[in-house]
């Protein structure tokens, strides 16, 4: 349970919350002003600040900015009794992860602090050293030991079981809805249903009605009443992939199902309850589309609860080794035939390549890669063009400075490539004499 500071200068406010939050388990402190409530945080670390933003002796903006700048580890919660988006936006903006609008009911009280409590602990684990701890190489169909793939698995391990909205960023061809998956199948929520939306491949008047459902004459084509996919998958997950790309009415229709667990059939007035955990996915920079403004800040903020970060596959090229030895592992399955290996140059071109399109593009080089040698040992002349003509001063070694001998490895060896061994030819387009180069292909084989 969490260790948790109130501050309001109303006592019945105060002692309300106390006992609520009581008895959940939590300590609670309370202070009555912003100059009480610095004195406490000199006197001992809160998890949680439930913060009101009228305060007798300062902005309740200006004490949340001032206690999140030396309390980086506490999280905020603003209190207001104004209800406009203005005032929200402000205290997301000052370091608020959350804004209750008075006068709010226990649920959502709790549902704030649990959210605040879970992020504060996201935020703990992900600034601990993996040194000392056990590494993974894999997390459910996920691969990676980079100390950014860790760090994933870390994530997973403990957003899975809570109940919150999850936001998934990545580039295209990360495969978020793998990852979105191995947090269903690792929450208690496996078992049920689990269902996958790219928001970007319908539009958002169909999207609407495909999430929420509608009823009959809702518009035209509406002969009957339909339930959304939300309601179909009661009790389950449902994962958006593309979720900048909503419109402003599905954006607040969101935010109400997170806010409330309720939703609305197109329509339809009354109100449905609605137990679905939501994991959303995005390649975009969405605090950009709040600036515009595209999106909504408070439904990014409640999305943002807990955030997981893939890493590009060229920010963690150690991982890619492993991810394609595993993928040759499931080639060798699917194909009943030997193990498939792969030659040390071929590896040292994977490795030393920027992947644009990330695991998806390396899968579709190694199916490329296999299908060429048959099944047999894949060479370098296996891989697609694109990969073999990468010019070697141009790949991304991590600030390493590349040697001039490595240099002349990697061009004398692409020429061998296009004159497909032919070394006679090689040494005519190389401008050198056969015997040396025999001599240098010698060098490189020790």
């Amino acid at each position: 349970m969490a260790f948790v500071l109130v501050v309001d200068d109303e006592v019945c406010i105060r002692r309300s919350l106390s006992l609520i939050l009581g008895r959940d388990g939590h300590t609670v402190v309370e202070a009555k002003d912003g100059r009480e409530a610095f004195r406490k945080l000199e006197m001992m670390v809160f998890d949680v600040a439930i913060v009101d933003l009228r305060l007798p002796d300062a902005d309740g903006l200006e004490v949340i900015q001032a206690m999140r700048r030396p309390h980086k580890q506490t999280e905020v919660v603003a209190m207001t009794a104004s209800t406009t988006p203005e005032v929200s936006a402000k205290a997301i903006e000052a370091g608020a992860c959350h804004v209750l609008a008075k006068p709010f009911t226990e649920r959502q009280l709790r549902q704030a602090v649990d959210a605040a409590t879970t992020r504060r602990l996201l935020r703990l684990q992900a600034t601990r050293t993996t040194a000392g701890t056990r590494q993974r190489s894999s997390c459910g169909g996920i691969v990676g030991i980079s100390d950014a793939m860790q760090r994933v698995f870390n994530l997973i391990e403990i957003a899975a079981p809570t109940d919150h909205p999850i936001l998934i960023r990545a580039e295209a061809g990360t495969n978020r809805e793998l990852l979105a998956r191995v947090i269903h199948d690792s929450s208690w929520r496996r078992g049920k249903p689990f269902a996958t939306v790219d928001c970007r491949s319908i539009d958002n008047g169909s999207l609407e009605s495909l999430l929420f459902g509608h009823v009959k004459g809702a518009f035209s084509g509406a002969t009957r009443n339909r339930r959304g996919l939300f309601e179909k998958t009661s009790g389950g997950s449902t994962f958006l992939d593309g979720i900048g790309q909503l419109s402003p009415i599905l954006q607040m229709k969101l935010l109400m199902l997170l806010q409330d667990s309720v939703m609305q059939r197109v329509g339809e007035r009354r109100p449905r309850r609605a137990d679905v955990r939501l994991i959303c996915g995005t390649d975009e920079d969405l605090h950009s589309k709040v600036l515009e403004p595209r999106f909504r800040r408070d439904l990014l903020s409640r999305l943002e609860t807990i955030s997981i970060q893939i890493p590009p596959l060229r920010k963690r090229r150690e991982d890619i080794p492993l991810l394609v030895r595993d993928f040759l592992h499931r080639q060798t399955d699917c194909q009943g035939n030997g193990a498939i290996g792969i030659a040390d140059d071929a590896m040292r071109l994977l490795i030393d390549y920027d992947w644009p399109g990330n695991t998806a593009e390396l899968e579709h080089a190694l199916e490329h890669a296999v299908t060429l040698s048959e099944g047999a040992r894949i060479t370098r002349v296996h891989l697609p063009h694109a990969i073999r003509k990468a010019p070697a001063g141009m790949r991304d070694r991590g600030g390493v400075m590349v040697s001039l001998r490595d240099l002349e490895r990697a061009h004398i060896l692409e020429v061998l490539d296009e004159c497909e061994g032919n070394q006679t030819v090689a040494a005519r387009k190389l401008k050198i004499g056969r015997t040396t180069l025999w001599r240098k292909i010698r060098e490189y084989q020790r």
